[in-house]
């Protein structure tokens, strides 16, 4: 996410200071965010909340944890699904 914020800094500050660095660690404005969604084509309105403090790096990996666990679950419906569709199809 760092190299994609990096290479596309220029597009997200456009007007100001959006996606910064401060001691290591990225700040990101909600309008950065909606640059990035943008950019991304997810303009869907997922995503991190908006609210007025910046997000940050981790907030980032706690929705990546988030979304990988809906991952993971959506996957276990998927196979139990096609189980119940095998065992009918036998029946």
């Amino acid at each position: 996410m760092s190299d994609y914020i990096n290479n596309h800094l220029q597009d997200i500050n456009s007007d100001g200071e959006h996606a910064t660095i401060h001691c290591g660690k990225w700040f990101i404005d909600n309008i950065a965010v909606e640059r990035l969604e943008e950019l991304r084509g997810f303009n869907d309105g997922a995503g991190l909340p908006l609210t007025n403090s910046p997000a940050t790096i981790d907030d980032f990996r706690f929705v990546i944890s988030n979304l990988q666990k809906e991952v993971e679950d959506l996957k276990q419906r998927v196979e139990i699904l096609e189980n119940e569709k095998e065992k009918a199809k036998s029946s």
